[in-house]
């Protein structure tokens, strides 16, 4: 009776320790609204995803064959045996997951140029899911790099003469070689 009593006890200690780790939804036809808990009652963004607080052992499961966009902020990541994990449920093809954000706070000068202050640096830039061409230097051809200074991450060119911190925090795009281009 009393090794019973035992394993009982361990078997209610073991599965209480694992009693907050929940399943969460998402689908392009869910509401943020709704608690996550299961695919009738998934969430719809990734933003409602974000506002999450998530613990071990806690999986977030995407509807296949649905895209959603933004960016996950992963703040924990569970424990050795508990860990958080990111997967799919249904049928089809794996979930798209678009690593953008929304702009929502543009502003147009006189001159008809939109512009908008962000916090993360822009890599990419869609409009109506079409890639746009970002502000260039030069606005054609190509400069032809003079060299390097023995490092991956420095060269220099004589025709970038302006004044010291004008290029801080550009986006360089660069051919390597033929076939390649490095950013």
């Amino acid at each position: 009776m009393k090794s019973t009593l035992f394993y009982i006890l361990i078997l209610i200690v073991l599965s209480a320790s694992n009693s907050q780790a929940k399943n969460y939804y998402l689908s392009k036809n869910g509401d943020d609204q709704n608690k996550g808990y299961s695919a009738q009652t998934s969430w719809k963004s990734i933003d409602r995803l974000n506002e999450q607080n998530l613990v071990a052992g806690d999986s977030i499961l995407f509807r296949r064959g649905d895209t959603f966009v933004g960016e996950i902020i992963i703040r924990a990541s569970g424990k050795n045996n508990e860990p958080i994990v990111y997967g799919a449920f249904g049928e089809g093809e794996n979930p798209v997951i678009k690593g953008a954000f929304d702009i929502k706070n543009w502003e147009v000068s006189e001159s008809g140029i939109k512009t908008a202050k962000l916090a993360n640096k822009v890599y990419n830039l869609f409009v109506d899911d079409k890639q746009q061409i970002l502000a260039r230097y030069p606005n054609q051809g190509y400069l032809k790099i003079d060299g390097g200074l023995n490092s991956k991450v420095s060269f220099y060119d004589a025709d970038l003469n302006q004044e010291n911190g004008y290029w801080n925090d550009a986006n360089i795009r660069f051919k390597a070689y033929d076939w390649e281009w490095r950013t």
